[in-house]
């Protein structure tokens, strides 16, 4: 761009959406952001977890792909390919309703350095999909309908008391 404008491109910048063939567990928060800072701690090669996964990783050398194939604001879908067992993890804010179906069966989601999403898969080729439904979504949907039922049966009896008046009227 020329002008009084510069446009940088931040080329470290990591992808929403990557995979990584290791773990490691940290449950205290400050001790995750102190091993974030360290200059050693590589997020292509690692992820933090606050928990223990209870999961079998393949060697450190990780060959895959993870393409975010539909984003919206309640689902994404990513499409996976990987060679080893390992982590995709994802750049979205984690929260506790978000679920995830992987080859369409609900798995678990683990937090992720710090503040991400993480979920393990098997080697293979995997659709990943990240639902967002929290109870007072439903909750919500459900009041909506019920006022809109009860609007509509107070308007249409509105309505009929009124036609009815109308013929005894007329008669």
């Amino acid at each position: 761009y020329e002008g009084n404008f510069k446009i940088y491109e931040n080329i470290k910048a990591l992808p929403r959406a990557f995979l990584v063939p290791r773990y490691r567990v940290i449950s205290d928060s400050n001790a995750i952001i102190e091993t974030l800072r360290q200059a050693n701690f590589e997020p292509r090669k690692e992820v933090i977890l606050e928990e223990e996964p209870k999961v079998t990783l393949g060697p450190d050398s990780l060959i895959g792909e993870a393409e975010i194939i539909s984003y919206t604001p309640n689902k994404v879908e990513v499409k996976v390919q990987l060679s080893h067992p390992g982590f995709l993890v994802f750049t979205d804010n984690y929260y506790p309703d978000w679920a995830v179906y992987i080859d369409e069966k609900l798995d678990k989601i683990y937090r992720a350095d710090y503040t991400f999403r993480a979920v393990y898969l098997t080697a293979g080729e995997h659709k990943v999909e990240f639902v967002f439904d929290t109870k007072y979504y439903s909750l919500g949907k459900l009041i909506s309908g019920l006022s809109w039922s009860f609007l509509l049966i107070v308007v249409g009896g509105y309505f009929i008391i009124r036609k009815t008046k109308t013929k005894k009227v007329a008669e």
